[in-house]
């Protein structure tokens, strides 16, 4: 399956409301957006998953929520290509 090549942005939003659909606490957030990869990773995903969690308790049970989220946006989207200046 292909993924959507969507603006950096609008993944931030993404990651963000798929990880309220999995958080235990719902307050917790990935306050940075991702960065971009040089090249992709080995699954073809051209964003670095390695985001910060933040959030009042961040417990376990919220990390694994975050990883559960990064991992489902990772595999359906990528960031579109930057414009050449």
């Amino acid at each position: 399956m292909a993924r959507e090549e969507i603006s950096l942005a609008r993944l931030h939003e993404i990651l963000n409301a798929e990880l309220a659909k999995y958080d235990p606490c719902g307050r917790c957030s990935l306050p940075n957006a991702p960065v971009r990869l040089r090249n992709p990773d080995s699954h073809g995903c051209n964003w670095s998953r390695d985001l910060k969690l933040r959030g009042p308790y961040a417990s376990p049970a919220c990390a694994e929520a975050a990883a559960r989220a990064i991992g489902n946006v990772s595999q359906r989207f990528n960031l579109e290509p930057e414009a050449v200046k």
